[in-house]
């Protein structure tokens, strides 16, 4: 036998003993599959132009299914009840140039267009478009990211749109299988709950919802990275025993209140109960105008390892107009962070116990003029509950109330504090500035405020103002209601009486003629645009305190925008660093090799 022969004989050999081990020893190899909503071909899920026209009700384990993008035609409901094979991941990615532009049949808008899921079902008493019960799943859209600014609705590649009551989107069910849903990722989707149901508000509805089997955890190892999730009536994530969970960089904006329904951003452990949840963290989110009980809430039973580091926190106004209503709204907040609340009592089935909490480097502004904002734990259970570097800034009624043992509080920064029940100030490198003045009088004309105060004021023509105004007997705030953007004072009669155009009808001015308290607002504002919802700072000289925050270790040591804390000798508080005027530095250029 030739030298040739023998090499090509041994070539058929190996490869029929590699497909024999391959048949009889489980061994499969990943395949790649396809999905267009406008597919007309055979359906084999081969390339696009024989692509499934939506999700096979069945998907292969270890297997990758590529979803193109389309303006035409959208998605429908699915359930994911893939039996486990070990560890293996089935993904649902949106499909992109840089992967698929070989594939037969592609299109150029498959990868630049959100693919949409619009169709729904009944499940559980809810509406859902998505329902997933097992572990190992992937979902990442590939495009859509957060920054410092709010996103903008329909440039996500995994984009989950449906309004009305009583909706959950993405319904994750570990009480089917009686099993923990263990790592699921969800990347650069947004899910979309606007125009809200405003007037029919029932059940209310969820954007993300995890329930657990009896005695088990829900979910463990659940990510959200790049997530923009809006406009739900009553909740963002509701997580019944979570662990090992992490959303970073992602942005929530809008939850309705209402008496009935107190939305909550997070609500962790919602039902009553001894249910745990552990390792909780929360980093690099944006958190807007979240109305209601809080925005991330310790409910019930016991929670250990919650952390959160790098997120904003900001409400835009005290009468949201929230989508689908022509009529203002009351945005209430009662705290940022917090219990419910279960004072000396030792059950935790209605507040939550919090046994260790790392709250770094967050930004806090403009908190709702009712309740309270800030950091608001009270069972007097709790303990480890740790606070550094935090930046609050116009947060009217602020906390910074820890009722436990075990817990502190140090290197806050509090730029103009307005009417702060249980605020110390006393932490160790704690820095506060702002004014308080009594009021004697305020009446309105013509839309303007009057304003009389027992002392100098200090203010000049387009001073901002932060004015809330009480009743004689009663401490509550009422009346005049100001909030950011902050009326300026339009007209300085004397030293202490100024005037300034109110941003609102005033519905009840009477109310006025006791006695308030006025906060003028910082005469530099620190973060660059918060207007347009840009928390970046734009100084390091604001406060003397502002950049002098405590030196915290890795992962703590990086900012949202991934600028490294304190890289230039200064560590500011607050989520955001200031580093050569907000931004990393420029690269070298014209660089050249010089030979030796």
């Amino acid at each position: 036998m030739r030298a040739e022969d023998v090499t090509g004989f041994k070539i058929w050999k190996y490869s029929i003993l590699l497909l024999f081990l391959l048949a009889f020893t489980g061994v499969s190899v990943a395949a790649n599959h396809y999905v267009w909503c406008g597919a007309t071909g055979s359906a084999t899920g081969a390339d696009f132009t024989n692509a499934y026209a939506d999700l096979p009700a069945s998907l292969v384990r270890g297997d990758t299914y590529y979803i193109a993008g389309s303006a035409s035609c959208s998605y429908g409901a699915h359930t994911f009840n893939d039996a486990l094979s070990g560890t293996s991941v089935i993904s649902i990615l949106h499909a992109t140039a840089s992967a698929n532009s070989g594939v037969a049949g592609w299109q150029a808008s498959f990868g630049t267009t959100p693919a949409e899921w619009l169709t729904s079902q009944a499940y559980r008493g809810w509406t859902v478009l998505w329902i997933i019960q097992q572990g190992y799943y992937t979902f990442d859209g590939e495009l859509g990211t957060t920054g410092t600014t709010e996103p903008t609705s329909g440039t996500f590649g995994l984009y989950l749109h449906k309004t009305g009551d009583g909706v959950v989107p993405v319904y994750l069910d570990g009480s089917t299988n009686g099993a923990v849903l263990y790592n699921i990722t969800l990347n650069h989707a947004e899910i979309d709950g606007s125009p809200m149901n405003v007037g029919n508000l029932v059940n209310g509805a969820n954007g993300l919802m995890t329930v657990q089997s009896s005695g088990l955890q829900s979910v463990s190892g659940l990510s959200l990275h790049e997530v923009y999730m809006h406009d739900m009536e009553t909740g963002f994530l509701q997580m019944h025993a979570p662990a090992n969970l992490t959303v970073d960089h992602s942005w929530f904006s809008r939850l309705m209140y209402t008496a009935s329904a107190h939305g909550n951003g997070v609500a962790i452990n919602p039902y009553d109960g001894g249910y745990s949840a552990s390792n909780l963290t929360f980093s690099n989110d944006t958190w807007e105008d979240v109305c209601g009980t809080s925005v991330i809430t310790v409910m019930t039973g016991t929670i250990s390892g919650l952390v959160i580091y790098g997120n904003t926190f900001f409400q835009t106004t005290n009468t949201e107009i929230f989508p689908g209503a022509t009529n203002p709204s009351f945005c209430n907040g009662d705290g940022q962070i917090g219990d419910l609340g279960v004072g000396n009592g030792s059950s935790n089935s209605g507040g939550g116990l919090t046994t260790s909490a790392t709250i770094y480097n967050n930004t806090f502004y403009s908190g709702s003029t009712s309740g309270g904002s800030g950091v608001f734990f009270t069972n007097t259970n709790s303990t480890n509950i740790v606070q550094t570097n935090n930046l609050f800034v116009n947060n009217q009624n602020l906390y910074l109330t820890m009722s436990c043992n075990g817990c502190s509080e140090d290197h806050n920064t509090v730029l103009n504090q307005n009417l702060g029940y249980l605020f110390p100030c006393t932490g160790t490198g704690d820095s506060c500035q702002g004014t308080s003045k009594t009021l004697t009088s305020a009446s309105v004309t013509s839309n303007v405020a009057d304003v009389v105060i027992s002392s100098g004021h200090g203010l000049s023509l387009g001073s901002p103002v932060l004015v809330i105004g009480s009743n004689v007997t009663n401490t509550t705030p009422c009346g005049i209601d100001t909030y950011y953007p902050y009326p300026t004072v339009s007209n300085v009669v004397s030293g202490t009486e100024f005037k300034y155009t109110v941003q609102q009808t005033v519905p009840n001015a009477t109310c006025q003629a006791g006695y308030g308290v006025l906060f003028p607002s910082p005469v530099a504002q620190p973060f660059s645009s918060p207007g347009a919802k840009t928390f970046t700072l734009s100084s390091e000289t604001i406060d003397p305190h502002l950049n002098d925050g405590t030196t915290l270790p890795a992962p703590y040591n990086v900012d949202p925008l991934g600028l490294t804390r304190g890289a230039d000798g200064t560590w500011e508080r607050g989520a955001f660093e200031f580093v050569n005027g907000g931004g990393a530095p420029a690269p070298p250029t014209d660089l050249q090799a010089i030979p030796h």
